[in-house]
């Protein structure tokens, strides 16, 4: 309660109750005023959680203050009035994780994957009033959204990192993006980008990363067709040597490398339209 606000209700609860007293042990009741008022302040009297911790921002008619209080104080609130009231805070840990998407890397690979953090409201009175400024936790998780995935793309291409490297050194990663988002870096100057302006404690931030699942297939299907083209020339190649009558096209060859893959383990038993038997792709 060690905060100059409730430290002078107090005082004044105690001045008001002990003349109220006086006054009354004279027999002037008039002292009954002080006294009441006194009393209205002792109930003004709060005390925080500790466990699952909280902690509070004292705001003073109406206005946040930076003053932060812990345990017990001391409030005002005659009848419903809120001179000297408190905003309350869960001050636990809280683990969450944020989407990053689509992030381009130097060999135009892109990658998508996920940010681990476990955040916590900042120690100070500044810090709180900050982190209810933004709306607390789901303001947070906004924010930092859009930060991590403007500081994962930046690490990416500024620094000139690969698909590989972005996929396989999460560890280097993690430290890299908390360095940036905890701004440790003296020379940036802008809050917009970091956590300065959220009133947080980030504990645990860590990063996984894989390539984006659409480009994965993409490759995959130009890996298939790849293959496809080079069976392809490799019959009509065999064909040639043979001199095959009628020569078939290469859509054709197509069609007939589909059928024996459905059909079997991709070796040809019968070759439609002519007299040649082959047993290799």
């Amino acid at each position: 309660m060690l905060n100059g606000y409730s430290l002078s209700i107090l005082a004044s609860m105690i001045t008001f109750i002990g003349v109220g007293i006086i006054m009354a042990l004279k027999e002037n009741w008039w002292g009954l005023i002080p006294f009441i008022i006194g009393v209205l302040m002792a109930f003004g009297f709060k005390i925080l959680r500790d466990s699952p911790p909280q902690a509070g921002l004292l705001s003073v008619l109406g206005q946040k203050t930076n003053v932060r209080v812990d345990g017990w104080t001391l409030l005002f609130k005659p009848f419903g009035i809120k001179v000297i009231d408190i905003v309350l805070f869960d001050t636990v840990k809280v683990d969450f994780t944020i989407p990053i998407e689509n992030i381009t890397c130097v060999d135009l690979g892109i990658v998508d994957g996920i940010v681990s953090l476990s955040i916590s409201p900042g120690k100070t009175g500044n810090e709180l009033r900050k982190y209810d400024n933004v709306g607390q936790l789901e303001g947070v998780k906004l924010q930092l959204n859009d930060i991590l995935e403007v500081a994962v793309q930046q690490i990416a291409e500024m620094e000139g990192h690969t698909t590989h490297y972005m996929t396989t050194k999460g560890v280097e990663i993690g430290l890299k993006l908390k360095e940036r988002v905890e701004a440790k870096n003296a020379n940036d100057h802008d809050e917009s980008d970091d956590k300065r302006g959220l009133g947080i404690e980030i504990h645990k931030l860590q990063i996984k990363l894989k390539k984006n699942p659409a480009i994965v297939a993409a490759e995959q299907q130009t890996l298939v067709t790849d293959v496809m083209n080079a069976r392809i020339t490799k019959r009509l190649a065999y064909y040639r040597k043979e001199n095959a009558n009628p020569m078939p096209s290469a859509q054709e060859v197509r069609r007939e490398l589909l059928e024996e893959d459905r059909n079997g383990q991709g070796l040809i038993k019968e070759v439609r339209g002519g007299a040649v038997n082959v047993n290799q792709t």
